[in-house]
């Protein structure tokens, strides 16, 4: 089973959000791209949590992303049964939301505006077959894909609009978390019934895995973030105060009068994640505000980084690098 983890996007905006200064043309985007994500993420926590009942029974795969001959998708979570595959596409809305079968539209209602949105069930159409296509292309064929669309939040009040067959079908894909399981359990038993060959889920989830494809994005780059635009210093691990000073072999707050021997370790990973490019020594003395050359190799070594002569950089094993930057 695949533990979630918090994906790029959310890790970037994390850590870059508090140093971007606060007068950057991009500070608007970047504080969107943060909590949007963030949200998203919490409502596939919340998922998560109810999906567990299924993790002695199914391959559970969270956060998975694939690349077919066409294109790169991301699936928020695959489960994988004995008979079936079943791709949830995770929604995070609050109040009410309202699912126009007359217009084909998806509307959320926050209380004060009514807003669009692109239909989930248009999405988790195209994630099945985008899945459909990838499992095609590793000669994998004929399994039944059921994709449901998860409400997150309990409290969600979910509208159906219109007549007809269209009706129907969207109140048997759309459901509130808390309701997954038993809806998958009682669609593998109806597959169980039929011709249907019985699939290795364990081997077919450890070849997904081998084949995820993990997707960055310069986001600096995009967002014209230049290092002038990123406040230096040391984070207080105690306070997240940005400016920690080195006294006497340790990182002092001026804030909380917290002390650390280890601070600069979180704050050379957040260049890393933020930039992209690995780090040299000169960039960590100005990040850390440090003027010894020998002390910043140090706390490079310290950092658990290796060194490539090549770039003349430090890199994290863990930590994507855009090869255009080096």
């Amino acid at each position: 089973m695949l533990e979630r983890t918090k994906p790029y996007i959310l890790l970037w905006s994390e850590v870059a959000l508090p140093r971007l200064v606060p007068n950057h043309a991009s500070h608007n985007d970047v504080t969107n791209l943060f909590h949007r994500h963030l949200k998203g993420y919490i409502g596939e926590k919340k998922v998560d949590y109810h999906i567990n009942f299924l993790r002695k029974k199914f391959t559970i795969l969270r956060g998975i992303t694939l690349k077919n001959k066409d294109r790169t998708f991301q699936i928020d979570t695959l489960i994988l049964s004995n008979y079936a595959i079943f791709p949830l596409e995770v929604k995070n809305f609050a109040n009410q939301i309202t699912f126009d079968t007359d217009l084909n539209q998806f509307i959320r209602n926050d209380g004060e505006t009514e807003t669009g949105f692109r239909h989930p069930i248009s999405q988790a159409e195209a994630q099945r077959m985008n899945l459909i296509q990838w499992l095609d292309e590793h000669n994998i064929h004929s399994i039944p894909i059921h994709y449901f669309v998860v409400i997150a939040d309990p409290e969600t009040v979910i509208k159906v609009t219109g007549e007809g067959g269209a009706k129907e079908r969207i109140t048997k894909i759309v459901s509130h978390g808390e309701h997954i399981p038993q809806k998958i359990l009682t669609l593998e038993k109806h597959f169980e019934s039929q011709p249907y060959r019985k699939i290795n889920h364990v081997k077919l989830g450890q070849l997904i895995v081998k084949n995820a494809h993990t997707k960055y994005i310069d986001y600096c780059n995009r967002l014209k973030i230049q290092l002038k635009d990123i406040k230096p210093g040391v984070k207080c691990p105690a306070c997240s105060e940005i400016g920690m000073v080195r006294y006497r072999e340790k990182w002092l707050c001026q804030k909380c009068r917290h002390t650390s021997r280890t601070a600069h370790i979180p704050t050379i990973r957040e260049f890393l994640i933020i930039f992209g490019r690995g780090i040299s020594n000169r960039e960590c003395r100005y990040f850390l505000q440090v003027e010894s050359r020998q002390l910043a190799t140090r706390l490079l070594k310290s950092a658990n980084l290796y060194y490539s002569h090549k770039y003349r950089r430090w890199f994290s094993k863990d930590i994507p690098y855009f090869l255009n930057k080096l």
